[in-house]
C-alpha cells in the first residue's frame, strides 16, 4: 500500500506541553501486491482527516508524538485480462465471481507514534 497526502492542519493549544492538531484534505491511495494482481482501479484519489497529539517533554527537544489519518475512497475497481487464472483469489476473484460489482467507500486508517527531536534548544 502507498499513501501520500496533501494537508492543512490547525494547531489547538490545550496548555502547557500538550498540542493537538486536526487537519484535512486530499490523497492518494494505491494498493498492490499479491491480492491485487490484475485489478484496475486500486489507485485512487482520496479524502484525507487527521488529528494528532504533542508532548513537549520539560527541558528538552524532544517531544511525544500520536498522530492518526483517515484515508476515505471509493475504488472503481475493475478486473483486467489474466484475472481469471490463478482461482480466483484475492480480490481479482472477488470481482470475477460478482457481475456488477461496485466497492464501497472504503477507510484506510493510518496510526503513527513517535518521537520527534526539535532543532536548537527552544
Amino acid at each position: 500500500m502507498f499513501i501520500a497526502s496533501n494537508r492543512v492542519l490547525l494547531p489547538v493549544a490545550l496548555g502547557g506541553p500538550v498540542l493537538l492538531r486536526l487537519g484535512g484534505g486530499l490523497g492518494l491511495v494505491a494498493h498492490g501486491g499479491r491480492a491485487w494482481i490484475h485489478t484496475g482501479g486500486a489507485t485512487t484519489l482520496a479524502g484525507v482527516a487527521s488529528g494528532g497529539l504533542a508532548i513537549k517533554w520539560y527541558g528538552s527537544r524532544l517531544t511525544l508524538r500520536f498522530d492518526a489519518a483517515d484515508y476515505v475512497f471509493k475504488p472503481d475497481l475493475s478486473a483486467e485480462p489474466g484475472c481469471d487464472r490463478g482461482g480466483y483469489t484475492g480480490v481479482c476473484g472477488h470481482i470475477m465471481r460478482l457481475t456488477g460489482y461496485r466497492s464501497p467507500l472504503q477507510n484506510d486508517l493510518v496510526l503513527s507514534a513517535g518521537l520527534a527531536l526539535s532543532p536548537g534548544g527552544h
